[in-house]
């Protein structure tokens, strides 16, 4: 299943014949159990009167009941061994195949081999691994897809704001900017004047936007996988992109301003 070891090793032949039974654990669980001690060889043991089991290896969490789930306490065993009773507790067990050919393929042989051990034993909810996991994050798919398309509508309406109030502040402007130009202002002065104004423009509603975001990320948690809801870097990489849409929106009307031909800009008026 693609789990990474951290410690120690897998299963061997000899776990199946020696006892006391092995167990591998997770990260978790090793935690809990033994902090800052290495696990490996230590003794475990679900109830009082169940055997004690021996630890050979610890693995990586993973995300075993829904991504928006905290880890919990895990371990692994031989289905072979059975000290505390386990398959007796259980109404139903989940078999994973790993195939080299196409999981469809697998489907009917699998169900051929378990028709033969037990002609009445039901087998359903057959998925292959990318449908499961397609599946535990379908609740939170939609949502976050229509807030990034939202977002991405919202980014573009912001550009084009930024365009069209940039855009009629030259136009307004055309005589003070032919005084400027007259009394001997460069162009790259007038380019930065009003490219600056964008800039503040940014900077008020960027700040606006991170605080109202630090506010209300709270209730997008259950969303989140992985990522902190107050991460700097997310916060750092959506403040450059706004500073760089409001830059190009606001370029074409500051060059436009810096290219005004101050003779015709006083005649105008």
């Amino acid at each position: 299943m693609g789990i990474s070891f951290l410690h120690g090793r897998s299963f061997t032949d000899n776990d199946a014949n020696l006892p006391p039974a092995s167990v591998i654990v997770n990260q978790t669980l090793a935690r809990k159990v033994w902090p800052g001690v290495d696990p490996i060889g230590k003794r475990i043991r679900l109830r009082a009167d169940a055997p004690w089991l021996s630890v050979v290896g610890v693995v990586a969490d993973i995300k075993n009941h829904g991504s928006n789930v905290a880890t919990k306490p895990e371990m692994y065993f031989l289905h072979t061994d059975q000290p505390f009773g386990v398959w007796a507790d259980l109404r139903s067990v989940t078999l994973v195949v790993r195939t080299a050919v196409e999981a469809q393929q697998t489907v009917s042989a699998v169900r051929s081999q378990l028709r033969d051990l037990d002609p009445e034993l039901p087998v359903f909810k057959v998925a292959t691994l990318e449908q499961v996991v397609s599946s535990s994050v379908s609740q939170t798919r939609f949502p976050t897809i229509a807030l990034s398309i939202f977002a991405g509508i919202a980014l573009f309406l912001s550009a084009i704001g930024v365009y069209g109030v940039l855009a009629y502040t030259v136009a307004q402007s055309r005589h003070d900017i032919g005084v400027r130009l007259a009394l001997g202002a460069g162009r790259g002065q007038i380019l930065r004047l009003f490219l600056g104004q964008g800039v503040r423009w940014a900077a008020s509603g960027g700040s606006a936007g991170i605080a109202a975001a630090l506010i209300l990320v709270r209730f997008m948690r259950s969303m989140l996988f992985e990522v902190s809801a107050y991460d700097p870097e997310i916060l750092f990489a959506v403040a450059a992109v706004l500073s760089v849409v409001v830059l190009m929106a606001g370029m074409i009307p500051a060059h436009r301003a810096a290219k005004v031909d101050p003779m015709v800009a006083l005649r105008y008026e």
